[in-house]
């Protein structure tokens, strides 16, 4: 991958944002900002920035799909 990438979402029902942003070298090394918030200007955020390489992309997609396996979103966003 190479260049920028952008994902996110709010939800005015549950008062919560994510954005993502994943940036790629072309070498396959990839920077992933996260920015989650449960209440948009009031409450906790979560800010973090972490950095990987395609090897290690499936497991990481692998352990997000089980986090949100085991802590789902409830009622409809």
């Amino acid at each position: 991958m190479s260049g920028a990438r952008n994902a996110g979402s709010d939800s005015r029902q549950f008062e919560v944002s994510f954005h993502f942003r994943v940036t790629g070298d072309g070498r396959g090394h990839m920077a992933i900002r996260c920015v989650v918030r449960d209440q948009p200007g009031i409450g906790n955020t979560l800010d973090c920035d972490l950095v990987t390489d395609q090897t290690f992309l499936q497991t990481t997609v692998a352990e997000l799909a089980a986090a949100v396996k085991e802590f789902p979103i409830v009622g409809k966003p």
